[in-house]
């Protein structure tokens, strides 16, 4: 992690200058807190781990575990009551988190949204931010890798991000797929 502490120590502390010195340590702070929240999506991400409570309690509980933790309100607008197979849960968990963690890096949102919907055989998911837009899936490997996890389950990842009117990032999961046997149960 960046050493934060140093710069705060380089920050002046003439009279004239506290309130510039107290906005500087508060966008520090919150720097700070985007970062060790980004971080911690990012580490669960990478190494393929899902936590816990999706195991034992479902998305909705899992989703509403990693909003609370980010440092941006982000309104979760429907989760499904009901249980889908495992790996549809997961593949949905790690599009929320990566959606979230760039809207976190990247977007300057003041806010979010995340849904997820079970319809015509199919677990649909968008998370939406009011940021900055103009995520480009060409530009990089974050949303390149993140729409081949989704084709690896038979879906089909869709990113609108204009310049100046955020992004929406939206993925339709089957809930069957092609080469499994229709008679599997989701637990």
């Amino acid at each position: 992690m960046i050493g934060l502490p140093p710069a705060r120590d380089r920050c002046s502390t003439s009279t004239s200058e506290r309130s510039d010195d107290h906005g500087a340590r508060e966008s520090i702070a919150l720097a700070r807190d985007a970062a060790q929240a980004g971080n911690t999506a990012l580490r669960e991400l990478v190494a393929g781990i899902h936590p816990v409570i999706l195991t034992s309690r479902g998305l909705g509980a899992a989703v509403g575990s990693l909003t609370s933790r980010l440092p941006l309100l982000v309104e979760v607008k429907q989760m499904p009551d009901a249980r889908v197979k495992e790996a549809v849960e997961v593949g949905a968990y790690f599009v929320i988190c990566e959606a979230l963690t760039n809207v976190v890096k990247h977007a300057r949102a003041s806010r979010a949204s995340v849904a997820a919907t079970i319809a015509d055989g199919q677990l649909l998911v968008s998370v939406s931010d009011d940021g900055i837009g103009g995520a480009d899936p060409e530009s990089g490997t974050g949303l390149t890798g993140l729409s081949d996890r989704v084709a690896a389950l038979d879906g089909v990842l869709t990113i609108v991000s204009r310049r100046g009117a955020g992004t929406t990032l939206s993925c339709r999961i089957p809930l069957v797929r092609a080469d499994s046997h229709p008679c599997e149960s989701a637990r």
